[in-house]
């Protein structure tokens, strides 16, 4: 597990997106670019006339398709009444270097007039289709939590990739139905799937397309009982032939991340109430979970003393010189008892040793969020600062 080899062979291009800001690098050039910054002005997929300036955006997610990297994300704002909005933005870039795109946005739902937040954007692709789970929320509440409007629905937002007035392959939200119902026997009144939920949304980041064409979303989920926990969704497609694992991760273990290992296994690292991250192994698709208690569950903790849920982490497998690793980012905090920064760490481990590769973001940026993407020769980072002077 050579740290020369995994140089060479993977930090080809590496990209990183914030909130309010976002970077992107190669290694060839170290280019540094803002993806995403704070009053960002863009245009709406379905209206051509509306156009939206962003507070902030959150919550990365960053996947490929027909050799374009798209990074997305939840973009917020207020309307004139000054209501809380939360929409999806989304830019991209050809995955040899090059240029970003201006962007695009759905600034809010069009089909579901109760939705005000679009939350969790966790995507998956087919061929150049990319596909978007979120969780489509009411003005006020938490997710996963009693809301106090009461309402929720499961969405899913669509966009794919082709050429832009330039000639070059770019990604574009739907013009027409940007946004959609999740299939209701999957998880209405109706569902054949024998678990009933009170809400559930994806854990961000991606889902993986495995070898026979399904697929897995990992997703976090309230029940009746008021628990969170974690899981995956097995789908045959991206629109149809869903249904949940039949095994969950403890209670209070949510924003999950989902990954392929060896044997056609899983693995799936939560982030836990108790101030640890919790990595579980499944040999059947879900059916069952088991900590990985001698390997990488509870190495990291989402907060220098070890307490809440932290943020959202990278958690990907590779190939890199013919062995298969995971690569995970998570950030490493300093600072005095609240005043703690935290700076993105990159590990590299093959579940038998674990390896921290340093920092990988800016020195004044405390990160919050991120997510990593493996394709080919190339692993971008996605990720976003709490806060940085001047760019939110």
């Amino acid at each position: 597990m050579s740290r020369r080899v995994f140089t060479s062979a993977v930090l080809l291009l590496f990209v990183v997106m914030c909130c309010g800001i976002g970077v992107a690098a190669t290694e060839k050039n170290n280019v540094r670019t803002t993806l995403f910054t704070k009053g960002d002005l863009l245009n709406d997929t379905e209206n051509a006339n509306l156009s939206q300036a962003f507070d902030s955006f959150r919550a990365p997610s960053l996947v490929e398709a027909k050799g374009v990297v798209v990074a997305i994300v939840e973009a917020h704002y207020k309307n004139t009444t000054d209501v809380h909005y939360v929409g999806l933005a989304a830019k991209s870039m050809k995955s040899d270097g090059g240029a970003w795109t201006n962007g695009t946005a759905i600034v809010f739902d069009h089909y579901d007039a109760n939705i005000s937040r679009l939350l969790s954007p966790t995507s998956i692709v087919d061929g150049g289709d990319i596909r978007v789970l979120v969780g489509g929320y009411g003005t006020s509440g938490a997710p996963l939590t009693d809301l106090a409007d009461g309402y929720w629905k499961p969405r899913m937002a669509g966009g794919w990739i082709s050429n832009g007035s330039d000639g070059q392959l770019e990604f574009k939200w739907s013009p027409v139905l940007s946004t959609s119902g999740i299939t209701y026997d999957f998880w209405g009144y109706g569902s054949t799937d024998p678990k009933s939920f009170k809400q559930f949304l994806g854990g961000g980041g991606a889902g993986i397309q495995l070898d026979d064409g399904s697929y897995v979303l990992p997703t976090q989920a309230l029940n009746k009982d008021k628990k969170r926990f974690s899981l995956v969704i097995l789908a045959r497609k991206t629109t149809y032939g869903w249904r949940t694992s039949n095994d969950m991760s403890d209670d209070d273990c949510i924003q999950p991340a989902v990954l392929e290992w060896k044997d056609k296994s899983l693995l799936m690292m939560t982030s836990c109430g108790d101030g640890s991250r919790r990595v579980y192994w499944s040999s059947g698709m879900g059916t069952w979970w088991t900590e990985e208690y001698d390997t990488l569950s509870r190495v990291w903790g989402n907060s220098r003393t070890r307490k809440g849920h932290g943020v959202q982490g990278g958690f990907v497998s590779a190939t890199i010189g013919g062995q298969k690793v995971i690569l995970v980012s998570q950030p490493v905090y300093s600072g005095e008892a609240g005043k703690e920064a935290g700076r993105l760490h990159l590990w590299l481990t093959d579940l038998q040793r674990i390896y921290d590769f340093g920092p990988i973001s800016a020195g004044n940026e405390n990160v919050a969020a991120s997510t990593l993407l493996y394709a080919a020769d190339k692993t971008p980072s996605s990720k976003e600062p709490k806060d940085v002077k001047g760019k939110l």
